[in-house]
């Protein structure tokens, strides 16, 4: 329930956010945990310290990133809670440009529109590095 003074829209799109941080700490933890039980289990991975870890260890793309959920390695399924805290905000500008087109905020339509389209360049730029 939006508070007094509080747009309905300004109140949905906290919750979103609110959401998506709840979600993806859920599962970093739960990939915390599962690194510690396999710790516990006498199945560490070597590659992976808590002081260092080699970067040839962590998931870089999607396909790696399921891959390694789907093989049990519980540094994917952090990489997946990290994955949902960086689109978190982005799904938040999504969201921010339909409401403002059902609302015919033209202008507010068009910020959002260029936030998005600098948000996707910058991912898809960041991608080939």
């Amino acid at each position: 329930m939006a508070r007094p003074g509080e747009h309905p829209m300004e109140h949905a799109l906290a919750r979103l956010l609110a959401f998506g941080v709840y979600l993806s700490a859920a599962i970093i933890f739960a990939g915390l945990g599962w690194s510690w039980a396999m710790r516990l289990a006498g199945h560490p991975r070597p590659e992976v310290d808590l002081s260092r870890v080699n970067p040839a260890a962590v998931p870089h793309t999607l396909p790696q990133l399921i891959h390694g959920i789907q093989a049990g390695d519980p540094i994917a399924l952090m990489g997946l809670g990290i994955l949902l805290l960086i689109l978190t905000p982005t799904l938040r500008v999504v969201t921010s440009l339909v409401l403002f087109i059902k609302q015919r905020d033209w202008l507010y339509t068009l910020i959002c529109t260029f936030v998005l389209a600098m948000l996707l360049i910058g991912m898809a730029l960041g991608a080939h590095e």
